[in-house]
């Protein structure tokens, strides 16, 4: 086990699957499937949506909250601003679908499902093509 530091993982993998950092992705995994879903849903759909309903009306909170949703989310992007148009697109639905449904909760269980995912896509290609 030499050189192996089971709570990082090794870089520059960009979902962090690789067998020297079990402990690293693991730690991943839960905090993109879970924790993120939760703190992201409390601020954006529990907080800001119904502050900004208050005050613009719906149409306009859905767009404004799924602008600042992507704003957050452009360090992420490491330069590939192009994946901004989905993340806009995904606070969009996330967004709407609390307008419709009035519940938080809700929408913190679709961030998860599309978080799992992407985790599970990033899995699958990893282990096709290694990276």
């Amino acid at each position: 086990f030499q050189g192996i530091d089971p709570l990082t993982p090794d870089l520059p993998t960009p979902l962090f699957f690789q067998e020297s950092a079990i402990l690293g992705n693991i730690l991943a995994v839960v905090s993109l499937a879970v924790v993120a879903p939760i703190a992201e849903e409390i601020v954006f759909r529990g907080f800001l949506y119904p502050a900004l309903c208050s005050s613009v009306g719906r149409v306009v909170s859905v767009v404004l909250n799924s602008m600042m949703f992507a704003a957050v989310h452009m360090p992420q992007m490491d330069g590939a601003y192009e994946g901004l148009g989905v993340i806009f697109v995904i606070g969009s639905l996330l967004a709407w679908q609390r307008a419709v449904t009035g519940s938080t909760l809700y929408v913190i269980g679709l961030h998860a499902l599309y978080n799992v995912t992407l985790v599970a896509a990033g899995l699958i290609r990893f282990s096709f093509y290694g990276y």
